[in-house]
C-alpha cells in the first residue's frame, strides 16, 4: 500500500469490549454500518462472507468492513472468548476499507501487542479528558495497523460512485425517512437500475437497507444511552410506537424493551452475555 493510502486518517470507536460467548451468539445476513474487528482469545467463531465460511481460532484476528453482508455463529466447540470493537475508519470523507482490500482473517496475531492495545482502549473509553479521547482514537488506528502489518493489503479503485454517495446520504439522514423516488433521483439513475446496483453493492434493496440502518442505530441507543424508548424511536424516524416495536422485533428478535433489559449495560465489561448479537 503506498503512502497516499495512509494520509488524512480519522477513526471513531463506537463500542466494544471483552466477552465470553455461547451458542446464543449467532445471526444471519447481518449488515452493520460500522466495521468490526475481533481478536480470539479462546475457542472458535465462524463467519460466512461472500459465500465462504471463515473460521477464526485462538490467536486469530478478523476484520469485517462496514456494510459487508455476513452471518456469524460458534463452531461445534460451542464457546469462544474475544476482544471486539465496532468502529469507523476514514481517509478524508471515504471509508478506508472501501479504498483498500484487507483479508477477512489473519492468523497468529501478536498477542501481547493486540491485547495491550485493546486494554488501553477499553480502560480509556469512558474517560472524559482530551487525553482519553486521543488514546482511544490512537488505539483504534494502531489495532488496524497491526492487522495491516500482518497481511497483504491492495488498493481498490477510488470510492465516490453514485451508490457510495447514496449510502453516505442514508447513513446521515435515515431519521428523515428517505423514500425510494428521492434516492433514485439523487443517484440520477432509472429506478430499476438504481435498485439493482444498490443491492449488488450492499446486499439489500434500498428501503430495506434504510430499515437496517435504523434498527442498528436503535440497538446502539437502547444499549448505550438512557434515552426513553420513545426518544430512541423518534431518533430513527418512527412516530408510531406499535409500528416501531413490531418492526424492531421482526428485525432484531426482541421487543425494544426486552432488548434494553438484556443488553442495556455498558458494553465494555467482561461479564458473560448470552444471545449477544455483537
Amino acid at each position: 500500500m503506498n503512502n497516499s493510502a495512509v494520509k488524512h486518517i480519522s477513526a471513531f470507536f463506537n463500542y466494544g469490549g471483552k466477552i465470553k460467548l455461547d451458542t446464543g451468539w449467532n445471526s444471519k445476513n447481518v449488515i452493520c454500518p460500522d466495521s468490526k474487528l475481533f481478536y480470539i482469545l479462546d475457542g472458535e467463531i465462524a463467519v460466512e462472507i461472500d459465500g465462504n465460511e471463515i473460521i477464526a481460532k485462538k490467536g486469530d484476528m478478523m476484520l469485517i468492513p462496514a456494510e459487508c453482508k455476513h452471518s456469524f455463529y460458534l463452531t461445534n466447540k460451542g464457546y469462544a472468548e474475544k476482544y471486539w470493537m465496532h468502529f469507523s475508519l476514514k481517509r478524508g470523507k471515504d471509508d478506508f476499507f472501501a479504498l483498500n482490500n484487507f483479508p477477512y482473517l489473519i492468523n497468529n496475531a501478536p498477542k501481547d501487542r493486540v491485547v495491550g492495545l485493546f486494554e488501553l482502549l477499553l480502560s480509556n473509553v469512558n474517560g472524559e479528558s482530551v487525553a482519553s479521547s486521543l488514546t482511544v482514537t490512537s488505539a483504534v488506528i494502531n489495532l488496524v495497523s497491526v492487522y495491516a502489518e500482518n497481511c497483504i493489503v491492495t488498493r481498490k479503485k477510488q470510492a465516490g460512485d453514485e451508490i457510495e454517495r447514496i449510502i453516505d446520504y442514508v447513513k446521515s439522514n435515515y431519521g428523515e425517512n428517505p423514500t425510494l423516488p428521492t434516492l433514485t433521483k439523487m443517484a440520477n439513475l432509472s429506478q430499476s437500475h438504481f435498485v439493482r446496483k444498490f443491492k449488488e453493492r450492499t446486499g439489500y434493496p434500498p428501503m430495506q437497507y434504510v430499515a437496517v440502518i435504523k434498527m442498528e442505530t436503535a440497538k446502539f441507543l437502547l444499549m448505550n444511552t438512557s434515552d426513553s424508548i420513545g426518544k430512541v424511536m423518534e431518533s430513527v424516524g418512527f412516530y408510531d410506537s406499535a409500528h416501531f416495536s413490531k418492526t424492531f422485533k421482526q428485525m432484531v428478535g426482541y421487543s425494544p424493551k426486552a432488548y434494553r433489559e438484556i443488553y442495556g449495560k455498558f458494553p465494555f465489561s467482561t461479564h458473560k452475555v448470552s444471545q449477544s448479537k455483537k
